[in-house]
């Protein structure tokens, strides 16, 4: 996460992947090559899904099999969680999701079912959203008439 920060903050692609990702025509006018930035965003996000689904083969055990697709759901509410447009609330919720998930395994009664755990982030999305509906770190659009 240091690298990604760094890198974003700090070099001249990480610039206008950054500019690009605010206004693509505002960077377009800037002479910052969009279809160039778009390639290497697709890029960093294919090697890190390959590396990602080779860590998470490796550590769950029994390779790549059926079944191994439900961990990718996961992120659907550590990043709602987190807010939509913050990375750091993406780690922060990656984080707390994490650790509820793991209380729920530990805490809840087994005749509530072995499935519970699977279900508690979502839980925990949909109560943050009554509360919060950008996420933890989520800016809330203003719109101007």
């Amino acid at each position: 996460m240091l690298a990604f920060y760094l890198f974003f903050r700090f070099t001249r692609i990480g610039l206008s992947l950054r500019a690009t990702a605010i206004d693509g025509e505002a960077a377009m006018a800037q002479g910052v090559s969009t279809r160039l930035v778009y390639g290497i965003s697709w890029g960093i996000a294919g090697a890190l899904g390959a590396f990602g689904g080779v860590v998470l083969s490796t550590t769950v055990g029994g390779g790549v099999r059926p079944g191994l697709e439900v961990y990718a759901f996961l992120a659907l509410p550590v990043i709602i969680l987190g807010g939509l447009e913050s990375p750091l609330g993406a780690v922060i919720g990656g984080l707390i999701i994490g650790v509820v998930q793991q209380f729920a395994v530990s805490l809840v009664p087994e005749s509530w079912g072995s499935g519970f755990s699977d279900v508690v982030p979502y839980v925990v999305m949909l109560a943050i959203l009554l509360i919060r509906p950008a996420g933890l770190f989520g800016r809330k659009e203003i719109r101007r008439a």
